[in-house]
């Protein structure tokens, strides 16, 4: 499967953007709400050319870079959430994968395969376990944090397909 256009837009719109990061067609990195260095929409790693480097204060983007940077992350979680459902004989219709899509791409993919919202929910196709597990994963910096709260909520209900 592949994200669709509505997964995509999703993605960014739980990502966001640094207000100041985007000037005269060029991306700027900025630290998350955590102290991570970022760029564009939620790039800590970025791909180009089949090199990957670590986003620091001096990572700059042209405006086609990010773009095709946040693609290509996009297509290893997606590939990522595909193994998992390989792996597990696990069919999803296109509104959970998106779904998962966004959390692998918020947590890492070892996050969410060695989550019991794959192993006890997805995995097992217990959609109450599921939901359950989404709301777990709320922590940031030691601490609970409000967009996170927010943004499992979203998945949830994207997972659900309201």
């Amino acid at each position: 499967m592949q994200l669709s256009k509505a997964g995509i837009a999703f993605i960014k719109q739980n990502e966001g953007t640094e207000p100041n990061s985007h000037k005269y067609g060029v991306w700027h990195a900025y630290q998350d709400c955590v102290g991570v260095w970022t760029i564009y929409y939620g790039l800590t790693y970025i791909k180009l050319n089949d090199v990957v480097s670590k986003v620091n204060e001096s990572t700059t983007l042209t405006d086609i870079e990010a773009e095709c940077a946040f693609k290509e992350s996009l297509s290893d979680f997606e590939e990522c959430v595909n193994d998992l459902c390989q792996r597990d004989n696990v069919q999803l219709k296109q509104c959970e994968f998106d779904a998962l899509v966004d959390f692998a791409f918020n947590l890492g993919c070892r996050a969410l395969r060695n989550s019991c919202l794959w192993n006890y929910g997805v995995k097992c196709h217990n959609r109450e376990r599921t939901i359950k597990e989404f709301g777990r994963w709320v922590i940031a910096g030691g601490k609970r944090n409000a967009g996170l709260v927010a943004r499992r909520a979203r998945e949830v209900s994207l997972f659900c397909g309201v």
